[in-house]
């Protein structure tokens, strides 16, 4: 990562019909534990099953280390077809 330019987190997650699970991204660089993202994947946030978000990352960093947590009703599993680091157009 160059310090001077901007980055974004692309994911695409999914769900099962009738489930929800919600999906949480924080940088945990340098000791910290700052969420970037909490959002409920489900019927309603994804109605056909899958759900793109993007996740604005901090500026003026050469690395960052992320953690994706997903918190689920323990029935079935959450889905994860893309995660992709990409840097932002000015």
């Amino acid at each position: 990562m160059d310090p001077k330019k901007k980055y974004k987190l692309l994911l695409e997650v999914g769900h099962e019909k009738d489930h929800s699970w919600t999906l949480i991204v924080a940088d945990t660089s340098k000791g910290n534990h700052k969420r970037l993202l909490t959002e409920e994947v489900s019927d309603k946030t994804a109605p056909d099953g899958w759900k793109t978000f993007e996740v604005d990352l901090p500026q003026g960093r050469n690395a960052i280390s992320l953690q994706l947590t997903s918190y689920y009703d323990g029935k079935v599993p959450a889905y994860c077809s893309n995660i992709d680091i990409v840097e932002v157009e000015e």
